[in-house]
């Protein structure tokens, strides 16, 4: 079978600490080959499920990608189920169809990786949804929903989920009026809510503390709050990938060619009939205007931010998403001959998925296979420090109980970077001498 290639970064860095969870029985530290690992300071909710993952399914890139395609299916039918109970089935289907056809979701560093982020948007997903069913109907499994599903969001990706808090909040100011109906659960929703903070503290607080981070920081709470946070919200030198077209660029690729439709829509609604129009038809759908206020929130932090990344967006792109369907549906029933251009986007958007999905499978794993033999019989291997992190877990692919080191003296097999006859992205395998 071919697979597409690993992610050089998160991907494989995420896969080598499972691995190393399960080869040394420590799950309380994040460890790379034989060094702590400072790098990844995310709460270890994935790391946990992907190295039960490969304790199960053994360690392949079929269980690296399990959690994520898990969590679409997951994701896939919370989406379906919650707007076919309120919108019908159409408007559901459209909104799932335009969701698995754009690169946000299924497409690197989500749906098709081993990373935390698909997960993350199905657990804030959980959330959010949870959360305005609550203010619709102020039913309490609804309202532990939320807490639950937001908890495990923070668990999966740490303060990512603050992202979405301005959002919310801002409903509840446009709808104070439900207090009404939801403050007879009150008690029982602050009781959980703290027992959830209690939680991810515990879990948090007492992950890393064997760990030694450059920083100084003690655990990996603060390492999480410190550098996850405050860093990488404020210092641009960290990544250097702040933009000011950040948010475009990022549709472009990420929600493209949906995000080109929702363009045109609007601009249609605005210039047709004015800005009142558009009051009037956020008046008569409540779930667009909590729609927009999500997007206006991960929008506005994501641009303020001086470091992120083009799937950032991901966990907004259900709330594109279901304005674009509306589009869609209203256009097939103003006239149903216009279901032909539709069912021709949908055609084309596929079609492009296909060849995107498949210019995307990687030659490395087959070079690596090469020296397979040599993994195999090796107990030891050493390379250098800064060795692309794709290349080790395709080792530890052909033998997941070898030891990958960057120091030892008597090594069963080395790594070294330079010319050879097979090298592999620039690496050459050598037997000691």
């Amino acid at each position: 079978m071919n697979w597409a290639e690993l992610q050089e970064w998160d991907e494989a860095r995420r896969g080598i600490n499972a691995l190393r969870m399960l080869q040394t029985g420590d799950y309380w530290n994040y460890r790379f080959l034989d060094l702590d690992d400072t790098f990844n300071v995310k709460p270890p909710l994935f790391t946990w499920l992907l190295a039960g993952s490969f304790r199960v399914f053994g360690v392949n890139l079929f269980a690296l990608r399990l959690i994520s395609l898990l969590a679409l299916l997951g994701f896939v039918c919370v989406v379906f189920y919650f707007l076919r109970e309120r919108k019908g089935s159409l408007l559901a289907s459209l909104t799932v169809l335009v969701l698995l056809l754009c690169n946000g979701i299924v497409g690197f560093h989500v749906a098709r990786s081993g990373d935390t982020d698909m997960l993350f948007v199905f657990f804030l997903t959980v959330g959010v949804l949870g959360f305005y069913r609550f203010f619709a109907g102020g039913s309490l499994p609804t309202g532990l929903y939320t807490i639950i599903g937001l908890g495990l969001a923070f668990l999966t990706k740490g303060l990512a989920v603050a992202l979405v808090l301005p959002g919310l909040l801002g409903y509840v100011i446009v709808k104070r009026r439900s207090f009404k109906v939801v403050a007879t659960n009150a008690a029982v929703l602050i009781t959980a809510s703290l027992a959830t903070v209690v939680v991810c503290w515990i879990i948090c607080s007492s992950f890393g503390q064997a760990t030694h981070y450059e920083a100084g920081y003690e655990n990996l709470w603060q390492a999480m709050f410190i550098h996850d946070g405050v860093t990488r919200f404020t210092d641009g030198s960290l990544e250097q990938s702040y933009r000011w077209d950040y948010l475009p660029v990022s549709l472009d690729i990420r929600f493209s060619p949906w995000i080109y439709v929702l363009y045109t829509g609007v601009a249609f609604a605005i210039f047709k009939k004015g800005f009142l129009e558009i009051k009037r038809i956020l008046r008569a759908d409540d779930f667009l205007l909590f729609s927009l206020l999500v997007v206006a929130s991960l929008s506005s932090l994501l641009l303020v931010s001086q470091n992120k990344h083009q799937w950032y967006i991901a966990p907004m792109l259900l709330f594109l998403a279901y304005p674009v369907a509306l589009l869609l549906k209203r256009t097939i029933d103003w006239k149903r001959l216009m279901l032909v251009p539709v069912v021709l986007v949908f055609t084309a958007a596929f079609a492009m998925k296909v060849i995107s999905l498949r210019s995307q499978i990687g030659t490395i794993g087959q070079d690596v296979a090469l020296f397979s033999g040599e993994l195999e019989s090796a107990d030891s291997l050493l390379v250098p420090r800064h060795t692309p992190q794709h290349l080790l877990f395709h080792c530890y692919l052909i033998n997941p109980k070898i030891r990958i080191v960057t120091q030892s003296l008597n090594p069963n097999l080395s790594l070294r970077k330079g010319q050879c006859t097979d090298d592999v992205i620039g690496y050459c395998f050598e037997m000691p001498d």
